[in-house]
């Protein structure tokens, strides 16, 4: 298999969303990092912190959890709250 293709950018970010041989980055960001056996593996277990925190009841709507209020939403504001939640646990600055 060759090489990746050249790096390309997204404007989600000030500095972009990019893929390369080094890793997915949103911004200076790393998501995504090579494992030692050769594979891709996410950053940190803060996807886990970030679930567990979807999973929880919600303090606004009682007898949900919070996923379910997210799905409710518009996409914009669904978005905003994925965004919200990778801040929340240092995963996105």
């Amino acid at each position: 298999m060759g090489a990746f293709p050249v790096t390309r950018f997204f404007r989600l970010s000030e500095n972009g969303v990019r893929c390369g041989a080094e890793g997915l980055f949103v911004g200076p960001t790393p998501l995504l990092a090579r494992c030692t056996a050769g594979g891709w593996t996410v950053r940190s277990h803060k996807r886990e912190l970030i679930s567990d925190d979807d999973n929880s009841k919600d303090a606004d709507a009682p007898g949900r959890i919070h996923r379910q209020v997210i799905d409710d939403l518009d996409f914009a504001d669904q978005f905003a709250a994925g965004l919200d939640a990778m801040r929340k646990y240092g995963v996105l600055r």
